[in-house]
Protein backbone atom coordinates (compact mmCIF):
# COMPACT_ATOMS: atom_id res chain seq x y z
CA UNK A 1 0.00 0.00 0.00
CA UNK A 2 3.25 2.41 0.99
CA UNK A 3 4.50 1.50 -2.62
CA UNK A 4 1.25 2.34 -4.04
CA UNK A 5 1.19 5.57 -2.57
CA UNK A 6 4.80 6.52 -3.66
CA UNK A 7 3.62 5.77 -7.25
CA UNK A 8 0.58 8.22 -7.19
CA UNK A 9 3.19 10.84 -5.40
CA UNK A 10 5.50 10.41 -8.63
CA UNK A 11 2.23 10.80 -10.85
CA UNK A 12 1.23 13.76 -9.86
CA UNK A 13 4.64 15.40 -9.64
CA UNK A 14 4.87 13.73 -13.67
CA UNK A 15 1.42 15.69 -14.13
CA UNK A 16 2.79 19.19 -12.30
CA UNK A 17 6.23 18.66 -14.10
CA UNK A 18 3.64 18.07 -17.76
CA UNK A 19 1.64 20.94 -17.03
CA UNK A 20 4.84 23.33 -16.37
CA UNK A 21 7.10 22.03 -19.20
CA UNK A 22 3.53 22.30 -21.54
CA UNK A 23 4.05 18.47 -22.31
CA UNK A 24 1.50 16.71 -25.10
CA UNK A 25 -1.97 15.77 -24.08
CA UNK A 26 -1.31 12.06 -24.91
CA UNK A 27 1.35 12.44 -21.96
CA UNK A 28 -0.60 14.35 -19.53
CA UNK A 29 -3.68 11.25 -20.31
CA UNK A 30 -1.19 8.35 -19.91
CA UNK A 31 -0.10 9.69 -16.37
CA UNK A 32 -4.05 10.50 -16.02
CA UNK A 33 -4.78 7.33 -16.48
CA UNK A 34 -2.01 5.82 -14.28
CA UNK A 35 -2.69 8.00 -11.35
CA UNK A 36 -6.38 6.71 -11.50
CA UNK A 37 -5.13 2.83 -11.70
CA UNK A 38 -3.03 3.83 -8.66
CA UNK A 39 -6.21 5.37 -7.00
CA UNK A 40 -8.35 2.60 -7.51
CA UNK A 41 -5.66 0.09 -5.99
CA UNK A 42 -5.12 2.38 -3.36
CA UNK A 43 -9.08 1.95 -3.12
CA UNK A 44 -8.90 -1.92 -3.12
CA UNK A 45 -6.44 -1.84 -0.81
CA UNK A 46 -7.85 0.65 1.52
CA UNK A 47 -11.26 -1.39 1.76
CA UNK A 48 -9.71 -4.48 2.34
CA UNK A 49 -7.65 -3.07 5.02
CA UNK A 50 -11.15 -1.69 6.41
CA UNK A 51 -12.39 -5.11 6.17
CA UNK A 52 -9.60 -6.96 8.14
CA UNK A 53 -10.24 -4.68 10.69
CA UNK A 54 -13.86 -4.79 11.19
CA UNK A 55 -13.18 -8.24 11.53
CA UNK A 56 -10.56 -7.66 14.01
CA UNK A 57 -12.94 -5.76 16.06
CA UNK A 58 -15.42 -8.18 15.74
CA UNK A 59 -13.41 -10.88 16.72
CA UNK A 60 -11.86 -8.75 19.63
CA UNK A 61 -15.22 -7.79 20.65
CA UNK A 62 -16.23 -11.24 21.32
CA UNK A 63 -12.89 -11.91 23.40
CA UNK A 64 -13.49 -9.14 24.99
CA UNK A 65 -16.89 -10.43 26.30
CA UNK A 66 -15.99 -13.40 26.66
CA UNK A 67 -12.45 -12.43 29.33
CA UNK A 68 -15.83 -10.17 30.89
CA UNK A 69 -17.54 -13.12 31.48
CA UNK A 70 -14.36 -14.92 32.61
CA UNK A 71 -13.77 -11.92 35.10
CA UNK A 72 -16.78 -11.50 36.43
CA UNK A 73 -17.44 -15.10 37.17
CA UNK A 74 -14.15 -15.19 38.77
CA UNK A 75 -15.32 -12.04 40.90
CA UNK A 76 -18.40 -14.09 42.09
CA UNK A 77 -16.17 -16.91 42.87
CA UNK A 78 -14.15 -15.21 44.75
CA UNK A 79 -16.87 -13.25 46.43
CA UNK A 80 -18.67 -16.78 47.30
CA UNK A 81 -15.32 -18.00 48.82
CA UNK A 82 -15.10 -15.00 51.38
CA UNK A 83 -18.45 -15.67 52.51
CA UNK A 84 -17.71 -18.86 52.54
CA UNK A 85 -14.54 -18.68 54.53
CA UNK A 86 -16.27 -16.03 56.92
CA UNK A 87 -19.22 -18.15 57.49
CA UNK A 88 -16.70 -21.29 58.21
CA UNK A 89 -14.49 -19.20 60.79
CA UNK A 90 -17.70 -18.17 62.14
CA UNK A 91 -19.14 -21.45 62.73
CA UNK A 92 -16.03 -22.36 63.64
CA UNK A 93 -15.58 -19.81 66.73
CA UNK A 94 -19.19 -20.24 68.17
CA UNK A 95 -19.84 -20.38 71.36
CA UNK A 96 -23.16 -21.32 71.89
CA UNK A 97 -24.54 -19.59 75.38
CA UNK A 98 -25.99 -22.87 76.70
CA UNK A 99 -23.06 -25.49 77.35
CA UNK A 100 -23.39 -29.02 78.23
CA UNK A 101 -23.94 -28.38 82.22
CA UNK A 102 -26.27 -25.85 81.20
CA UNK A 103 -28.15 -28.37 79.02
CA UNK A 104 -27.44 -30.37 81.50
CA UNK A 105 -26.67 -33.50 79.26
CA UNK A 106 -25.88 -37.11 81.06
CA UNK A 107 -21.91 -37.33 80.88
CA UNK A 108 -20.34 -39.30 77.72
CA UNK A 109 -19.49 -42.23 79.29
CA UNK A 110 -22.77 -42.80 80.53
CA UNK A 111 -23.76 -42.51 77.50
CA UNK A 112 -21.77 -44.50 75.57
CA UNK A 113 -22.73 -46.86 77.94
CA UNK A 114 -26.31 -46.80 78.59
CA UNK A 115 -27.56 -45.00 75.07
CA UNK A 116 -29.97 -47.68 73.57
CA UNK A 117 -29.23 -49.25 70.00
CA UNK A 118 -31.17 -46.30 67.99
CA UNK A 119 -28.61 -43.62 69.22
CA UNK A 120 -25.12 -45.86 68.33
CA UNK A 121 -24.38 -44.46 65.00
CA UNK A 122 -21.91 -42.09 63.60
CA UNK A 123 -20.29 -41.83 66.53
CA UNK A 124 -17.19 -41.60 65.29
CA UNK A 125 -17.94 -37.91 63.48
CA UNK A 126 -18.04 -35.78 66.99
CA UNK A 127 -20.88 -33.68 65.41
CA UNK A 128 -22.77 -36.37 65.02
CA UNK A 129 -22.25 -37.56 68.33
CA UNK A 130 -23.41 -34.40 69.89
CA UNK A 131 -26.49 -34.94 67.75
CA UNK A 132 -27.35 -38.15 69.17
CA UNK A 133 -26.65 -36.70 72.68
CA UNK A 134 -29.74 -34.22 72.18
CA UNK A 135 -31.57 -36.89 70.76
CA UNK A 136 -31.50 -39.45 73.40
CA UNK A 137 -31.64 -36.25 75.94
CA UNK A 138 -34.97 -35.38 73.62
CA UNK A 139 -36.16 -38.63 74.18
CA UNK A 140 -35.41 -39.05 77.85
CA UNK A 141 -36.86 -35.40 78.83
CA UNK A 142 -40.22 -36.73 76.49
CA UNK A 143 -40.52 -39.45 78.96
CA UNK A 144 -39.84 -37.51 81.81
CA UNK A 145 -43.01 -35.50 80.90
CA UNK A 146 -45.23 -37.92 80.00
CA UNK A 147 -44.59 -38.96 83.72
CA UNK A 148 -44.86 -35.76 85.26
CA UNK A 149 -48.07 -35.59 82.94
CA UNK A 150 -49.51 -38.96 84.60
CA UNK A 151 -48.24 -37.58 88.18
CA UNK A 152 -50.30 -34.37 87.57
CA UNK A 153 -53.37 -36.35 86.47
CA UNK A 154 -53.10 -38.57 89.67
CA UNK A 155 -52.52 -35.14 91.30
CA UNK A 156 -55.50 -33.91 90.25
CA UNK A 157 -57.41 -37.15 90.96
CA UNK A 158 -56.39 -36.90 94.12
CA UNK A 159 -57.24 -32.92 94.57
CA UNK A 160 -60.85 -34.19 94.14
CA UNK A 161 -60.61 -36.94 96.17
CA UNK A 162 -59.41 -34.63 99.00
CA UNK A 163 -61.69 -32.04 98.34
CA UNK A 164 -64.45 -34.25 98.80
CA UNK A 165 -62.98 -35.61 101.92
CA UNK A 166 -62.55 -31.94 103.01
CA UNK A 167 -66.62 -31.40 102.52
CA UNK A 168 -66.82 -34.66 104.47
CA UNK A 169 -64.64 -33.36 107.33
CA UNK A 170 -66.57 -29.70 107.49
CA UNK A 171 -69.40 -31.71 108.12
CA UNK A 172 -68.28 -33.92 111.11
CA UNK A 173 -66.36 -30.65 111.92
CA UNK A 174 -70.11 -28.80 112.31
CA UNK A 175 -70.91 -31.97 114.31
CA UNK A 176 -68.29 -31.82 116.43
CA UNK A 177 -68.62 -28.65 117.47
CA UNK A 178 -72.07 -29.01 118.01
CA UNK A 179 -71.13 -32.01 120.79
CA UNK A 180 -68.35 -29.77 122.26
CA UNK A 181 -70.70 -27.37 122.67
CA UNK A 182 -73.16 -30.22 124.76
CA UNK A 183 -70.10 -31.84 126.60
CA UNK A 184 -68.44 -28.43 127.64
CA UNK A 185 -70.65 -28.12 130.92
CA UNK A 186 -69.53 -31.87 131.55
CA UNK A 187 -65.67 -31.01 130.96
CA UNK A 188 -65.92 -27.87 133.43
CA UNK A 189 -67.58 -30.08 135.99
CA UNK A 190 -64.48 -32.61 135.89
CA UNK A 191 -61.57 -30.24 135.51
CA UNK A 192 -60.24 -31.37 132.49
CA UNK A 193 -57.77 -29.14 130.59
CA UNK A 194 -59.01 -27.72 127.30
CA UNK A 195 -57.95 -29.49 123.68
CA UNK A 196 -56.06 -26.90 122.62
CA UNK A 197 -53.79 -27.12 125.75
CA UNK A 198 -54.18 -30.95 125.76
CA UNK A 199 -52.46 -31.22 122.31
CA UNK A 200 -49.69 -28.75 123.26
CA UNK A 201 -48.63 -30.86 125.89
CA UNK A 202 -48.84 -33.74 123.59
CA UNK A 203 -46.59 -31.91 121.03
CA UNK A 204 -44.49 -30.96 124.03
CA UNK A 205 -44.50 -34.61 125.36
CA UNK A 206 -43.38 -35.71 122.00
CA UNK A 207 -39.86 -33.90 122.18
CA UNK A 208 -39.36 -34.85 125.87
CA UNK A 209 -35.57 -37.27 125.65
CA UNK A 210 -36.81 -40.35 127.22
CA UNK A 211 -35.98 -39.91 130.86
CA UNK A 212 -37.99 -36.30 131.39
CA UNK A 213 -40.73 -38.30 129.38
CA UNK A 214 -40.73 -41.37 131.76
CA UNK A 215 -40.42 -38.90 135.17
CA UNK A 216 -43.46 -36.72 133.13
CA UNK A 217 -45.74 -39.75 133.10
CA UNK A 218 -45.19 -41.70 136.15
CA UNK A 219 -45.43 -38.05 138.63
CA UNK A 220 -48.24 -37.36 135.75
CA UNK A 221 -50.32 -40.44 136.67
CA UNK A 222 -49.49 -40.56 140.28
CA UNK A 223 -51.00 -36.87 140.59
CA UNK A 224 -54.29 -37.90 138.84
CA UNK A 225 -54.40 -41.11 140.55
CA UNK A 226 -54.07 -39.88 144.34
CA UNK A 227 -55.40 -36.47 143.79
CA UNK A 228 -52.33 -34.72 145.09
CA UNK A 229 -52.61 -30.83 145.09
CA UNK A 230 -50.05 -30.21 142.89
CA UNK A 231 -49.47 -29.33 139.29
CA UNK A 232 -47.23 -31.53 136.61
CA UNK A 233 -46.04 -29.45 133.65
CA UNK A 234 -43.48 -29.56 130.95
CA UNK A 235 -41.49 -26.19 130.35
CA UNK A 236 -39.39 -25.08 127.16
CA UNK A 237 -39.62 -24.77 123.45
CA UNK A 238 -38.98 -26.70 120.51
CA UNK A 239 -36.50 -23.76 119.02
CA UNK A 240 -34.37 -24.33 122.04
CA UNK A 241 -34.49 -28.01 121.76
CA UNK A 242 -33.61 -27.76 118.25
CA UNK A 243 -30.37 -25.49 118.70
CA UNK A 244 -29.50 -28.01 121.81
CA UNK A 245 -29.27 -30.95 119.41
CA UNK A 246 -27.40 -28.80 116.23
CA UNK A 247 -24.51 -27.90 119.42
CA UNK A 248 -24.40 -31.30 120.38
CA UNK A 249 -23.84 -32.50 116.47
CA UNK A 250 -21.36 -29.66 116.27
CA UNK A 251 -19.24 -31.09 119.18
CA UNK A 252 -15.33 -32.16 118.03
CA UNK A 253 -14.06 -35.38 118.22
CA UNK A 254 -11.85 -36.32 121.19
CA UNK A 255 -8.17 -35.86 120.57
CA UNK A 256 -6.81 -37.20 123.63
CA UNK A 257 -4.61 -39.54 123.49
CA UNK A 258 -4.38 -39.14 119.26
CA UNK A 259 -0.50 -40.46 119.52
CA UNK A 260 -1.96 -43.67 121.76
CA UNK A 261 -4.82 -44.54 119.25
CA UNK A 262 -2.66 -44.39 116.41
CA UNK A 263 -0.32 -46.95 117.69
CA UNK A 264 -2.91 -48.99 118.53
CA UNK A 265 -4.01 -48.56 114.85
CA UNK A 266 -0.56 -49.32 113.78
CA UNK A 267 -0.51 -52.81 116.13
CA UNK A 268 -3.78 -54.35 114.29
CA UNK A 269 -3.78 -57.11 112.70
CA UNK A 270 -4.60 -57.51 109.03
CA UNK A 271 -8.56 -57.46 108.75
CA UNK A 272 -8.89 -55.86 111.74
CA UNK A 273 -11.06 -52.17 111.81
CA UNK A 274 -9.78 -49.39 114.45
CA UNK A 275 -12.11 -48.41 117.01
CA UNK A 276 -14.41 -45.31 116.30
CA UNK A 277 -13.41 -42.25 118.28
CA UNK A 278 -16.09 -41.28 120.68
CA UNK A 279 -17.14 -37.32 120.82
CA UNK A 280 -16.31 -36.00 124.30
CA UNK A 281 -19.47 -33.78 125.66
CA UNK A 282 -19.13 -30.48 126.12
CA UNK A 283 -18.38 -29.52 129.72
CA UNK A 284 -18.66 -33.26 131.12
CA UNK A 285 -15.39 -32.49 133.21
CA UNK A 286 -17.17 -30.56 135.20
CA UNK A 287 -20.70 -30.48 136.20
CA UNK A 288 -21.62 -27.11 135.93
CA UNK A 289 -20.51 -26.60 132.43
CA UNK A 290 -22.57 -29.36 131.19
CA UNK A 291 -26.02 -27.84 129.09
CA UNK A 292 -29.11 -28.59 130.28
CA UNK A 293 -31.91 -30.17 127.96
CA UNK A 294 -34.10 -27.13 126.29
CA UNK A 295 -37.36 -29.19 127.86
CA UNK A 296 -37.79 -29.60 131.73
CA UNK A 297 -40.41 -30.93 133.74
CA UNK A 298 -41.72 -28.63 136.84
CA UNK A 299 -43.70 -29.96 139.63
CA UNK A 300 -45.65 -27.22 141.42
CA UNK A 301 -46.83 -27.73 145.11
CA UNK A 302 -49.86 -25.77 146.09
CA UNK A 303 -50.44 -26.98 149.73
CA UNK A 304 -49.73 -26.92 152.66
CA UNK A 305 -47.29 -24.83 151.18
CA UNK A 306 -45.99 -23.14 147.47
CA UNK A 307 -43.01 -25.44 146.68
CA UNK A 308 -41.00 -25.57 142.86
CA UNK A 309 -38.99 -28.18 141.30
CA UNK A 310 -37.41 -28.11 138.20
CA UNK A 311 -36.44 -31.78 137.00
CA UNK A 312 -33.30 -31.14 134.76
CA UNK A 313 -31.73 -33.64 132.09
CA UNK A 314 -28.00 -33.11 131.15
CA UNK A 315 -27.03 -35.53 127.90
CA UNK A 316 -23.25 -34.86 128.51
CA UNK A 317 -23.28 -36.62 132.30
CA UNK A 318 -27.02 -38.98 131.23
CA UNK A 319 -27.97 -37.83 134.99
CA UNK A 320 -31.65 -36.16 135.77
CA UNK A 321 -31.22 -33.69 138.65
CA UNK A 322 -33.85 -31.91 140.91
CA UNK A 323 -33.60 -27.70 141.14
CA UNK A 324 -35.10 -26.07 144.25
CA UNK A 325 -36.02 -22.52 144.09
CA UNK A 326 -33.54 -21.66 147.06
CA UNK A 327 -31.06 -23.02 150.00
CA UNK A 328 -33.91 -24.11 152.19
CA UNK A 329 -36.07 -25.97 149.98
CA UNK A 330 -32.61 -27.61 148.65
CA UNK A 331 -32.08 -28.34 151.79
CA UNK A 332 -35.52 -29.94 152.05
CA UNK A 333 -35.07 -32.15 148.89
CA UNK A 334 -31.71 -33.31 150.51
CA UNK A 335 -33.65 -34.81 153.07
CA UNK A 336 -36.75 -36.17 151.45
CA UNK A 337 -35.10 -39.62 151.35
CA UNK A 338 -32.56 -41.16 153.64
CA UNK A 339 -29.20 -41.37 152.88
CA UNK A 340 -29.92 -39.35 149.19
CA UNK A 341 -28.20 -36.06 149.70
CA UNK A 342 -27.62 -36.02 145.79
CA UNK A 343 -23.88 -35.43 146.32
CA UNK A 344 -23.40 -39.06 145.40
CA UNK A 345 -23.01 -39.65 141.69
CA UNK A 346 -24.20 -43.43 140.70
CA UNK A 347 -23.84 -43.11 137.12
CA UNK A 348 -20.56 -44.70 136.07
CA UNK A 349 -21.20 -43.22 132.66
CA UNK A 350 -20.91 -39.74 133.71
CA UNK A 351 -17.77 -40.61 135.91
CA UNK A 352 -16.20 -41.83 132.16
CA UNK A 353 -17.55 -39.11 130.77
CA UNK A 354 -15.85 -36.58 133.12
CA UNK A 355 -12.83 -38.77 132.39
CA UNK A 356 -12.10 -38.83 135.89
CA UNK A 357 -13.70 -39.19 139.46
CA UNK A 358 -16.44 -36.38 139.16
CA UNK A 359 -17.58 -34.88 142.11
CA UNK A 360 -20.88 -32.47 142.59
CA UNK A 361 -20.75 -29.22 143.79
CA UNK A 362 -22.76 -28.92 147.23
CA UNK A 363 -23.47 -25.22 146.64
CA UNK A 364 -25.22 -25.54 143.39
CA UNK A 365 -29.09 -25.28 143.95
CA UNK A 366 -29.74 -28.91 141.32
CA UNK A 367 -28.31 -32.65 142.21
CA UNK A 368 -28.55 -35.15 140.69
CA UNK A 369 -30.81 -37.23 143.67
CA UNK A 370 -31.14 -41.21 143.61
CA UNK A 371 -35.15 -40.16 143.77
CA UNK A 372 -34.79 -38.47 140.68
CA UNK A 373 -33.18 -41.09 138.65
CA UNK A 374 -35.94 -43.82 139.78
CA UNK A 375 -38.38 -41.32 138.81
CA UNK A 376 -36.66 -41.06 135.25
CA UNK A 377 -36.46 -45.31 135.20
CA UNK A 378 -32.57 -45.28 135.18
CA UNK A 379 -30.85 -47.96 137.07
CA UNK A 380 -27.40 -47.96 137.78
CA UNK A 381 -24.55 -50.63 138.31
CA UNK A 382 -22.74 -50.61 141.54
CA UNK A 383 -19.27 -49.76 141.70
CA UNK A 384 -16.72 -52.16 140.97
CA UNK A 385 -13.10 -51.05 141.92
CA UNK A 386 -12.64 -50.20 145.58
CA UNK A 387 -12.99 -46.33 145.37
CA UNK A 388 -16.23 -46.66 144.05
CA UNK A 389 -17.28 -49.19 146.65
CA UNK A 390 -15.89 -47.38 149.69
CA UNK A 391 -18.16 -44.48 148.41
CA UNK A 392 -20.96 -46.68 147.81
CA UNK A 393 -20.73 -47.78 151.90
CA UNK A 394 -20.40 -44.40 153.14
CA UNK A 395 -23.67 -43.41 151.81
CA UNK A 396 -25.50 -46.29 152.06
CA UNK A 397 -25.89 -46.96 148.63
CA UNK A 398 -25.07 -51.02 148.15
CA UNK A 399 -26.21 -52.87 145.44
CA UNK A 400 -29.42 -54.78 146.78
CA UNK A 401 -30.28 -51.49 147.68
CA UNK A 402 -30.08 -49.61 144.39
CA UNK A 403 -32.39 -52.31 142.50
CA UNK A 404 -35.43 -50.35 145.22
CA UNK A 405 -37.18 -48.17 142.67
CA UNK A 406 -38.38 -44.94 144.57
CA UNK A 407 -41.98 -44.45 143.14
CA UNK A 408 -43.68 -41.63 142.16
CA UNK A 409 -46.47 -41.63 144.33
CA UNK A 410 -44.09 -41.57 147.46
CA UNK A 411 -41.95 -38.46 145.98
CA UNK A 412 -44.99 -36.39 145.25
CA UNK A 413 -46.58 -37.46 148.90
CA UNK A 414 -42.95 -36.34 150.49
CA UNK A 415 -43.29 -33.18 148.46
CA UNK A 416 -47.03 -31.92 149.48
CA UNK A 417 -46.41 -32.74 152.86
CA UNK A 418 -43.52 -30.41 153.18
CA UNK A 419 -40.90 -32.95 154.37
Amino acid sequence: MDGKAEALRQVAAGLQQCLAEGASKEKRHLLFMKGLACIAELKNQNQAVCEETETMQGATAKAKGQIDAAELSLQNLLYEKAHYLKEIRACQSFRSKYTEEDIDLIPEEKFRSSAPEQFREGWEDPHKLMLQRLEHEKHLRGKAISAVEEEKSRRDALVARVAQQRAKLSQIEEQLTAVRTIAEPLRLRLSVPPMKQHQQQLRQLEQLPQPLHTAYLQLRAAQEAFGLPAEISISGGAAEAGTAQQSDSAEPMEEDGAEAASADDAELEPGEQPLPKRRRPSGASDPSAAQEHAFTVLINVKAPLSRAVRLCWLPALQLMTAAAASKAEQAALASLFPDDDGLYIPSQVAHAAAGGRLTWDAARLDRPYRWAQDLAGLQFLPPVDAADKAGAESTGVGPQEARKMIQASAVLEKLCAGS
